[in-house]
């Protein structure tokens, strides 16, 4: 990236992730992302709901379709 190594800031480049750094210029493998059906925080999704940790489509959501 032309960058000498003492000048790089290692981090997590990807975007998606929720530990995103813009700031970094060499990726070092710390990405990190949210679990299925959650944000970054944990919390459940519109439409989920959390049960025993792990966010799944809620009951009101299941009798609708």
């Amino acid at each position: 990236d032309g960058l000498c190594d003492a000048d790089e800031l290692a981090g997590c480049q990807d975007e998606a992730a929720c530990n995103y750094n813009e700031n970094a210029t060499d990726s070092d493998g710390s990405c990190t992302y949210a679990n299925t059906n959650a944000d970054c925080s944990g919390v459940c999704l519109d439409g989920f709901v959390d049960v025993n940790g792990v966010c799944v489509v809620g009951l009101a959501r299941l009798k609708s379709h």
